[in-house]
């Protein structure tokens, strides 16, 4: 749970600079590594918990309610990715429903929007009977 947050690309150059030797280095610093010997990292630890991600975001000027309103939408977003695999059994079904209702609409409307025309015709060639 808790608020999604995302690599931008923003660079500040002052922030942190450090070669991949030094960044390597200090890693092996924290993790009790004589030197020499390199970490490697394991998935979870490239994992940030809820707090931090929302004290990071909180620390650049996001406020609780637009973390809020961030994990709303996100759960909406899975609900409905959610319902979508749901559905997918049926889907073929609901397309060719679909497809029928709009062969069977354009058959029903083309009836409709030719009678008028044969209507109106019959009318001008009585008319024009009536007048020979």
């Amino acid at each position: 749970g808790g608020p999604s947050l995302g690599l931008g690309w923003r660079y500040y150059p002052s922030h942190f600079t450090a070669t991949v030797d030094e960044y390597e280095s200090q890693q092996a610093r924290m993790h009790g590594l004589a030197d020499g010997e390199t970490y490697e990292c394991r998935p979870e630890d490239l994992v940030l918990h809820r707090f931090e991600r929302e004290a990071i975001l909180l620390n650049t000027g996001y406020t609780r309610q637009d973390l809020a309103d961030s994990v709303r939408a996100t759960n909406r977003v899975k609900n409905k990715r959610r319902q979508t695999v749901h559905n997918l059994p049926v889907a073929f079904l609901e397309e060719r429903v679909e497809v029928a209702r709009r062969t069977f609409m354009r058959w029903v409307g083309k009836k409709e929007r030719t009678r008028h025309i044969y209507e109106d015709w019959k009318r001008k060639s009585a008319a024009e009977g009536r007048r020979a």
